[in-house]
């Protein structure tokens, strides 16, 4: 899905995230696979786990992926199936959900993402924020049309905050 609406300033589109924890070199494969197919990733999120036993090679430590695929502006059913296809292939379990690409966004302004950010953690969870291409971010959420709602209202309605003074 690729339909923008506005609201609260903001424009927000519908797309699709794929999750899926693998090793380093399944990894590359994944990531060499969609680029040879002419896949764009536009939206990639990649972290290890944090490691207390500092002991541990960090080569025996599974990523954790999220990744939106098409242009910034729009996913095909090519993009999506070309993906299922290279993630099946090597025999890596995935999930595949919606998630909210905040599309007009002016770079350079501070705040940006704490106003989003703060508008939701109270009222859902949110899985995961993240920036993708053309200062374009991701935001997974537990409860998509509740998250649009509260994002739709002007101004935004941000959930209380109790930081210490050195943090407001």
């Amino acid at each position: 899905m690729s339909e923008a609406f506005s609201a609260s300033g903001f424009a927000f589109k519908i797309r699709t995230q794929f999750s899926f924890s693998v090793d380093d070199p399944t990894l590359s494969c994944i990531l060499n696979s969609i680029a040879n197919q002419d896949i764009s990733i536009t939206g990639y999120f990649q972290t290890k786990p944090f490691e207390i036993d500092s002991s541990r090679n960090d080569n025996e430590k599974f990523n954790f992926v999220r990744l939106v695929v098409g242009s910034p502006d729009a996913e095909t059913s090519r993009d999506l199936m070309g993906v299922r296809d290279v993630l099946n292939s090597l025999g890596v379990k995935f999930q595949e959900k919606s998630v909210i690409q905040v599309v007009q966004i002016a770079p350079g302004i501070p705040g940006i993402i704490n106003g989003l950010f703060g508008a939701l953690w109270c009222r859902v969870t949110v899985n995961a924020l993240y920036l993708g291409e053309e200062t374009r971010l991701f935001i997974d959420v537990s409860d998509i049309c509740k998250a649009l709602l509260i994002l739709g209202k002007v101004p935004l309605e941000q959930c209380p905050r109790q930081c210490s003074p050195c943090c407001e």
